[in-house]
């Protein structure tokens, strides 16, 4: 502990010490006699500097020692709460010690000189403590790399991971060192970093025999502007939301911050890691509720973005699109609205940032969702007619199909820009699928490199089309023929491989699944596809869908829903559960967190669908119906949630 700290604290203690309140009465907590007959007094701990100590602190523990260092009272364990009140202390105590517990686990100590009477209480201040590095197991640093101009400063932090798993920053504990001060000065105590001149240092943090490293690269160009991406966005409970950080450069070039600047956030149920940019929200988070997430560079940029919590789920059909609001402790559905849409709405797609939600139908249409609500407020019609859609991972780019009688073939895929400010939406380009006639779905890889397109009949075939990372644009690739019809296409969670369900005519009409293996990294197929015969005779194009963290898929086949468990691989190997007698081919969503399930059904007319519970091994239980009322007088023809 440095100099002036020894000062600081002895200077609190004539300060704030021996606060006289009375002598003998319960109310002081003074007790004058124990068993061994020796005068008390009462030590009174007030926790305004309780700032100083980690969150992860459960407990202190005291003990008092007399003139010749001798153990006379405690060792005496209290839980950390405001004040905390030690009684029949000897009044031969010389010396306090407080220790600071993780657990069972020691990571601070101070000891501080005190002069006790009999009968007046002793108050003192929780001060700043000294860590306790010898049961130091790690120690890492973070940023682990950071950018700066010349004459900016930069903060590192050290943390320490001791035994028993706990965490403690120790950035004053610890002695910090550049490898080229001429580039980066580093104050050896404090971990504030200054720089100096072009090029890069390795800034190193050294305690205890243990050290970590980071990088300080300079700069000669100036830092201008912070943005983060996206600047607002939609989330659940119980699901995870990523930020970026993106800093502007005098020279007009740009880059990538998000690991360089301090992520926080102002509320509670929405923690970010400090320098990841991840956001993980609370099961138990409030909804409708936000949280304002601070991106900071320095002392010279800040940047904010609103995380919006809540969940929505909307169905389209031949009266619009119809919202609701789902509750996050169990999946029921409230807030029923009907947005009309003129005259239909063939497909409903929300963007992930859960700002905007796109309908396909004779105009592709956005709108802006409410983020308290879920209303929709159309945005614009592009005067492109669709019928089905798919948002690109990014948010940057939406996707349609549609087939045109005047062309020859006549299916067509058209890529769009969306405006990053207000989700209007921009024609790319559009690319006629060779060979086709009735194309049925669309979806797009994770890594956001290829685009993949079914068709229907005569015959059914995979169509993949490569989508350019810098303007979104599609380029017909190449396709794979599979059975007689292919309706619905999903895309397994990592990019590992792609199911295409079908209906094999020749062999009993049976619902058959195909695998088709990609590279995760570029979205090609891998390998040789193969096929899961499900046993179920089938009315054309059900709905499937991945379960976001389990190795479970949901697949609408006529009159079921089944759950199949898969491995690694994506081969089937069993059907966990099915929800039978459905009168209809579901179409299926489940929501972001896991936890909830729901569909519709699209070749019958019906007035209600289904949700449910989705259990640890993917089964579904509390079913419950949610009604439609008159909204839609025909079928459904698509089903979404809010990211």
């Amino acid at each position: 502990m440095s100099l002036f700290k020894h000062l600081h604290f002895l200077l609190l203690l004539i300060l704030s010490t021996l606060l006289v309140t009375g002598c003998g009465s319960d109310q002081d907590y003074v007790f004058t006699n124990n068993a061994s007959g020796s005068e008390t007094t009462t030590i009174r701990l007030e926790q305004t500097l309780l700032r100083a100590v980690p969150s992860a602190v459960t407990h202190q523990r005291f003990s008092g020692y007399n003139s010749a260092e001798r153990l006379i009272y405690g060792p005496e364990t209290r839980e950390k709460d405001n004040p905390i009140i030690l009684q029949r202390v000897p009044v031969a105590v010389s010396q306090l010690q407080i220790e600071y517990l993780v657990g069972q686990t020691v990571v601070g100590t101070i000891t501080l000189p005190v002069s006790l009477q009999p009968g007046v209480t002793f108050t003192i201040q929780d001060p700043e403590f000294e860590a306790v590095l010898d049961s130091l197991q790690s120690l890492s640093v973070s940023p682990t790399a950071t950018l700066a101009g010349i004459d900016e400063t930069r903060q590192f932090t050290a943390i320490g991971t001791f035994a028993g798993e706990a965490e403690l920053e120790i950035t004053e504990q610890v002695s910090w060192s550049s490898s080229q001060p001429s580039i980066a000065e580093i104050d050896p105590v404090t971990g504030l970093a200054l720089a100096k001149s072009a090029g890069i240092a390795t800034i190193t943090a050294t305690a205890n025999g243990l050290s970590a490293e980071a990088t300080m690269e300079v700069i000669t160009e100036t830092i201008t502007g912070l943005t983060i991406d996206p600047p607002a966005a939609l989330s659940a409970p119980g699901t995870t939301r990523s930020f970026t950080a993106t800093i502007q450069l005098s020279g007009g070039s740009s880059r990538d911050a998000t690991e360089m600047v301090n992520w926080s956030s102002d509320n509670t149920s929405v923690e970010i890691g400090e320098f990841s940019g991840l956001a993980a929200i609370a099961l138990e988070a409030a909804t409708p509720s936000s949280a304002i997430i601070t991106a900071s560079l320095g002392e010279q940029f800040q940047k904010t973005a609103t995380l919006n919590l809540g969940s929505y789920l909307y169905l389209s059909g031949d009266g619009g699109v119809l919202g609701f609001r789902i509750n996050p402790d169990n999946g029921a559905l409230t807030d029923r609205t009907l947005f009309a849409v003129s005259p239909s709405a063939m497909d409903v797609v929300v963007d992930p940032s859960g700002r905007f939600a796109y309908s396909a139908g004779l105009k592709t249409r956005a709108y802006e969702i409410n983020p308290g609500t879920g209303a929709l407020t159309l945005i614009e019609e592009e005067n492109v007619d669709s019928l089905q859609l798919a948002v690109h991972p990014s948010g940057r780019f939406l996707y349609s199909i549609r087939f045109d009688p005047l062309l020859t073939p006549s299916g067509v895929a058209s890529a769009f820009s969306i405006d990053q400010e207000n989700g209007a939406l921009e024609l790319i380009n559009s690319v006629s699928i060779p060979e086709s006639f009735l194309l049925s779905d669309l979806a797009i890889h994770p890594s956001g490199r290829m685009l993949y397109v079914s068709q229907t009949v005569d015959p059914g075939e995979l169509h993949f089309l490569t989508i350019s990372p810098e303007n979104g644009s599609i380029t017909y690739n190449t396709f794979q023929t599979l059975v007689e019809e292919i309706n619905e296409l999903a895309v397994e969670p990592l990019g590992r491989f792609l199911y295409a369900t079908g209906v094999a005519v020749g062999v009993g009409n049976d619902e058959i699944v195909f695998r088709v293996p990609l590279d995760a990294a570029s979205g090609a197929q891998s390998g040789p596809l193969n096929s899961f015969d499900l046993g179920y005779s089938t009315l054309p194009k059900g709905g499937s869908t991945f379960h976001p963290s389990r190795p479970v898929v949901y697949i609408g086949v006529d009159e079921n829903l089944t759950v199949q468990s898969i491995d690694a691989n994506g081969q089937i190997i069993e059907e966990v559960d099915k929800y039978e007698d459905v009168q209809g081919v579901p179409m299926v969503a489940v929501d972001p967190s896991g936890r909830f399930i729901f569909w519709g059904f699209n070749n019958v007319p019906h007035t209600e669908g289904i949700r449910g519970v989705i259990e640890e091994d993917g089964s579904i239980t509390s079913t419950a119906s949610f009604s439609y009322e008159d909204s839609f007088s025909t079928t459904l023809s698509g089903i979404a949630v809010t990211p």
